[in-house]
């Protein structure tokens, strides 16, 4: 995951693929780094993953084991995978926020 820091604000924010790299608040210049991916990330996006092949199945009238709790199985697997994802991306913030803090931990992307 990319972040943006801003020397200027000195704020920490999360870079979005269709952003420039210019800060929102102050729209200074600013610097991109990257914040590896935990396993939380790989997680939500296994289960996200999951919740398709559920959804696929469903729409087809694939006959399962699960019957009728196919649905239900679909839910869970999406509402797990958004924990999943807002614990990771409060971690990857964490870490970004060292990063800013101490130059020398940080890649440049």
């Amino acid at each position: 995951m990319q972040f943006l820091y801003c020397p200027d604000c000195k704020q920490v924010q999360p870079r979005r693929w269709y952003a420039s790299k210019r800060c929102v608040s102050c729209g200074g210049e600013s610097i991109t780094f990257k914040v590896r991916t935990g396993a939380l990330g790989y997680l939500a996006a296994a289960t996200s993953i999951i919740s398709l092949i559920l959804a696929g199945l469903y729409l087809v009238n694939y006959d399962t084991p699960l019957g009728d709790g196919i649905v239900y199985a679909f839910l869970l697997f999406v509402l797990l995978s958004f924990i999943f994802m807002f614990v990771e991306l409060g971690r990857a913030q964490k870490v970004a926020e060292e990063m800013a803090r101490d130059p020398l931990k940080r890649p440049r992307v």
